[in-house]
């Protein structure tokens, strides 16, 4: 996993980008969406893809651990690249 976002104090805010080496970011999404309920954006980009996700002070840190947990899923269980 690569957080594709600034470091720069004044770049931060509650937006993420995220991008997972070998998997296709729809089947990304659709594995978040179907299986853990998390709310997420496919971005696909000439440059590249990735998952945009919103934490925001509003989540709780639950929340922030079940998506940790759920890409470590993502990992080490890969979908299915057959269409």
């Amino acid at each position: 996993m690569k957080i594709l976002n600034s470091r720069l104090p004044d770049q931060a805010w509650g937006l993420s980008d995220v991008s997972l080496e070998g998997i296709d970011v729809s089947k990304a999404y659709d594995f978040l969406w179907t299986k853990c309920r998390i709310i997420t954006a496919a971005i696909k980009r000439t440059d590249y893809q990735g998952l945009r996700v919103t934490p925001n002070v509003y989540a709780t840190l639950e929340e922030v651990d079940t998506f940790a947990a759920a890409i470590e899923d993502l990992l080490r269980n890969p979908p299915s690249t057959a269409a």
